[in-house]
């Protein structure tokens, strides 16, 4: 009986000390879509076992996206690091500067670039990820977080908002909960259902639910056994459901584009019509949601009253960044702008905003011409590795709408980018990672 037992254990875990690199690359990968602190646990314990086993670790090459990364990171540490040499009390003793700019902070962006180390991701996915079966295993499970997350939002966020306004008076440590900043960032009780509902749905959660529908969509595309039939597609009305709730219209509309071009090269295009209608009448059909898409036009109108008067994105692009580029041509430094140094150049911007919502213009702003540069040779690198796999990938064993996933979700991810700052975003820096990293399929 005992040894039945044990032979029962070895059949369901012995794969995990067989290569526990790969267990916890899988591990990574499905807590990239829920939590933060265990995706960058598994990452590193990956990355350890990774590099203790000599045969895996002798594969390794320079994958085209990698070499992209560590471009950007090298203009990113001269630019930060000299900066914050130049922006101090030594600078201006040797006349480098006329003064100390106390609003922007060079040495604080030096030692956040720790974030884009976690890009990591991409030399170790390109290790990892060396046959088809591990390919789909590796975006199955990708997808599998994402069905989590978007259980959790369903089933709780409602619940969560009512409890934040009707519920009072309770325990001590149930109130503080309640307001903690994780559910209220305005370091209270929200005023509103409405409010607090919205506020529940962060940029992060949207961005994972945004490639996990993409990567769905692909599978689904395949018609292959995981996922199939009914059970398929109510998964990805859950993680549409999902996406509606968390009220941000970005990673919405550009997950159900990619989605809806997915769907148009293995179905009628009538039916994909009708799927797209059916999200978008959801999503109206919320008055959360409907209230941030309708509000959609006037974010980027360029009337000049509507523009001071909402200080958003327009007013950050079309005044802010020409002026923080010519007082710094060279750049900033990495993550060194501050809300006061935006207020000080132009005091109607939005508060608490440290960054101009668009990852080209930040680079921008951050760099000097070198950053948006710099950029475009990662991006350019991460599309050719997709587009490559994407006409190579029936000949490695995967089928046309999954050598399709990594060049759908880089794309849903760059899209969202030219609007939102999500380059060193830690919450997406894993899903970028896996986009580049499975890119390069077939490459080692």
């Amino acid at each position: 009986m005992a040894e039945e037992r044990e032979n029962r254990w070895r059949k369901a875990w012995g794969w995990i000390l067989q290569d526990p690199s790969w267990a916890f690359f899988l591990t990574f990968v499905f807590t990239s879509m829920v939590s933060l602190p265990l995706a960058r646990a598994t990452l590193v314990l990956s990355l350890v076992f990774t590099v203790i086993d000599k045969k895996i670790r002798s594969r390794f090459r320079f994958t085209p996206p990698g070499f992209g990364w560590l471009a950007f990171f090298i203009v990113a540490f001269v630019v930060s690091g000299a900066m914050a040499l130049v922006n101090s009390s030594w600078g201006v003793a040797h006349g480098l500067m006329e003064a100390v700019d106390p609003w922007i902070e060079p040495m604080r962006g030096f030692r956040k670039l720790t974030k884009l180390l976690w890009y990591l991701a991409i030399p170790l996915a390109a290790l990892q990820v060396r046959d088809a079966a591990r390919f789909r295993a590796t975006f199955r499970t990708w997808i599998a977080g994402g069905i989590m997350l978007a259980a959790v939002i369903v089933c709780f966020h409602p619940p969560i908002a009512w409890l934040q306004i009707h519920c009072h008076g309770g325990p001590a440590w149930f109130d503080r909960w309640l307001s903690d900043p994780v559910w209220a960032p305005w370091g209270g009780r929200p005023t509103s259902f409405q409010l607090a509902f919205s506020t529940l749905g962060t940029m992060r959660d949207a961005q994972r639910l945004m490639v996990a529908l993409i990567a769905l969509i692909c599978s689904l595309a395949v018609g292959g056994e995981f996922l199939r039939g009914w059970r398929g597609w109510g998964a990805a009305a859950l993680l549409a459901v999902a996406l509606v709730m968390t009220c941000k219209r970005g990673p919405l509309l550009i997950g159900l584009l990619v989605s809806g071009v997915i769907l148009a090269r293995s179905v009628r295009w009538w039916k994909v019509v009708v799927l797209l209608l059916i999200v978008i009448l959801a999503a109206f059909a919320l008055p959360q949601s409907r209230t941030r898409l309708l509000d959609l036009p006037r974010e980027f109108s360029t009337d000049q009253h509507l523009l001071v008067k909402r200080g958003g994105r327009m007013l950050m692009w079309t005044r802010i960044v020409p002026a923080l580029h010519k007082e710094y041509p060279l750049g900033i430094g990495f993550r060194s702008l501050t809300a006061m140094k935006m207020h000080n150049v132009e005091w109607h911007v939005e508060r608490n905003r440290t960054h101009v919502h668009s990852v080209p213009l930040q680079a921008f702003v951050d760099f000097g011409w070198a950053g948006p540069v710099v950029w475009l040779l990662w991006m350019f690198l991460a599309f050719r590795s997709a587009i490559r796999l994407r006409r190579a990938g029936p000949s490695a064993g995967l089928a046309p709408p999954e050598a399709l996933m990594p060049l759908a979700t880089l794309s849903s991810l760059v899209l969202f980018g030219l609007v939102e700052y999500n380059l060193a975003d830690a919450a997406v820096v894993p899903l970028y990672s896996l986009a580049m990293g499975l890119a390069c399929f077939g490459f080692l």
